[in-house]
């Protein structure tokens, strides 16, 4: 499938990951939004956040947003260019103060779009905005290649 090649020249991510839970990768409803020192990508399937650092970890939330809920919080003013996610991104950073020390600001709104995704024994491939995103929560951790 479409990871098929870099997993399989990889051995290093074939010991992170593990096998893949499917033959073929999924078409997903997704969302991404850009950061300062990172990236969070929602997983429509699941209705998970995935927040992925530029330090090569990352955490995966469940997305509790719902309709009504504060989509953001006033109180919190972003630097010049700069911007505070809202909704399901947005709750996820302002109740995770680890999160948004480790994020800065948002660059970009989010933009809604769809990730090829297939899941494995200890993570998954993402490919979503032209990236591929490999996590592995093995026995380094939470890291991302």
């Amino acid at each position: 499938g479409l990871f098929g090649s870099q997993w399989q020249g990889d051995p290093t991510l074939q010991q992170a990951l593990g096998w893949s839970s499917n033959e073929q990768h999924q078409l997903v409803e997704a969302a991404v939004q850009t950061f300062e020192h990172g990236v969070m990508i929602w997983r429509g399937d699941t209705r998970q956040i995935y927040a992925i650092y530029d330090d090569n970890t990352w955490g995966v939330f469940d997305d509790t947003f719902a309709e009504g809920d504060m989509e953001s919080d006033p109180s919190l003013v972003a630097p010049g260019g700069l911007q505070q996610p809202v909704r399901g991104f947005g709750k996820v950073w302002r109740n995770n103060p680890d999160v948004r020390a480790k994020f800065g600001w948002a660059t970009a709104k989010e933009k809604a779009d769809s990730a090829s995704l297939q899941d494995f024994e200890r993570g998954a491939m993402i490919y979503l905005a032209g990236q591929v995103f490999a996590l592995s929560d093995g026995p380094q951790g939470r890291v991302w290649k």
